[in-house]
């Protein structure tokens, strides 16, 4: 399951927002709602979730300021952003702050669904990226280990200390 917070300064979206669409069919479990950036990052730091939607214009920190202090920690994290403009300087900065989705108020349930879904299909992929890295470099400090036990056995050096790849302890 991936992990998801909301937030916004309206309760109303907030309660939009959770029964928009079936979050568990998309393998999504709502960790936590804020109603402002600050909030919000202290929420993201509690639950550390893999998707994040906030609204652009909150209190005390807006969701543009939160995507920058978030992106510049989390890489991975998709934020998704609302607003009920479309203003041109709030695209710029979703852009320039790599965001996954901007989506207008109000909310249109099918284009939040299909966000998610492009959203899903993303961490998926990331997923599968990240264990095929992981098995290749596992499979490549084994290949080192037994060159290794083979070098040291057959040099005549049994005495001599084993020197392993970094990450592998002897």
């Amino acid at each position: 399951m991936y992990k998801i917070i909301f937030l916004d300064d309206e309760a109303i979206t907030l309660k939009l927002l959770a029964s928009a669409i079936d979050w568990r069919k998309h393998r999504i479990e709502l960790c936590g709602v804020a109603s402002d950036g600050e909030e919000g990052i202290a929420l993201f730091r509690q639950v550390e979730p893999d998707i994040v939607i906030t609204d652009i214009r909150m209190p005390r920190m807006s969701g543009i300021e939160l995507a920058g202090a978030l992106r510049q920690a989390h890489k991975k994290v998709k934020i998704v952003l609302l607003s009920a403009y479309a203003e041109f300087e709030y695209a710029r900065s979703a852009i320039s702050y790599d965001i996954s989705e901007y989506l207008l108020k109000p909310l249109d349930e099918d284009k939040l669904e299909a966000a998610i879904v492009r959203i899903v299909q993303e961490l998926d992929r990331e997923q599968v990226v990240s264990s095929t890295i992981e098995s290749y470099r596992l499979e490549q400090a084994e290949k080192q280990l037994q060159q290794l036990l083979v070098l040291n056995h057959s040099g005549g050096r049994r005495n001599s200390p084993l020197v392993l790849p970094d990450g592998l302890a002897a």
